[in-house]
């Protein structure tokens, strides 16, 4: 499992380009790390059902939904993107860096996706916690996640638009 998203934290790293600057791109390096780019690959494809809804009397090809998909890479990064800000404003690089370790951890990855933790990851857990990075994520986690969720909300509703533009300048309202 540590490989899948080591793969995709290189892949990512590699493929954003030059856009956000060093600390912006560590953000999002450590959120593809502990799962959030997943989350916003899952987010990506729940927007098609809805569209789909909307355009159920109309024959659109298969292909033309499957066309429209091909930006997940694209939209995913800029879903990280705008997210990051959330950690911008608790964090330095010095703690994103800290973040970024712990999450590279089994005890962070098993934290980051509610797994089921053992002893020695629980007493990991706990003095990731008593540090200052821990103490920093801790007091700041609600804000942090509501951030992130707001964020995921704003970036969900301009991809649904977007594909709809897209519908509609293919024909497919008429």
């Amino acid at each position: 499992m540590r490989t899948f998203f080591l793969t995709i934290f290189l892949v990512s790293t590699m493929s954003i380009g030059a856009q956000v600057d060093d600390f912006h791109q560590e953000i999002m390096d450590m959120m593809t790390i502990k799962g959030d780019a997943i989350s916003g690959s899952v987010a990506f494809y729940d927007v098609f059902p809805k569209l789909k809804r909307n355009f159920k009397s109309k024959a659109i090809a298969p292909e033309v939904w499957q066309q429209m998909k091909g930006d997940e890479k694209q939209q995913v990064n800029l879903y990280l993107d705008q997210a990051a800000y959330a950690y911008r404003e608790y964090f330095d690089q010095a703690g994103i860096q800290k973040l970024t370790e712990f999450y590279l951890s089994e005890t962070g990855q098993a934290y980051a996706f509610g797994e089921q933790m053992t002893s020695d990851q629980k007493s990991n857990l706990t003095k990731f916690l008593a540090t200052e990075t821990g103490q920093n994520w801790m007091s700041h986690k609600t804000e942090i996640e509501e951030n992130i969720a707001e964020a995921r909300k704003d970036w969900t509703a301009q991809v649904f638009k977007d594909k709809m533009k897209m519908l509609i300048k293919q024909g497919h309202l008429n």
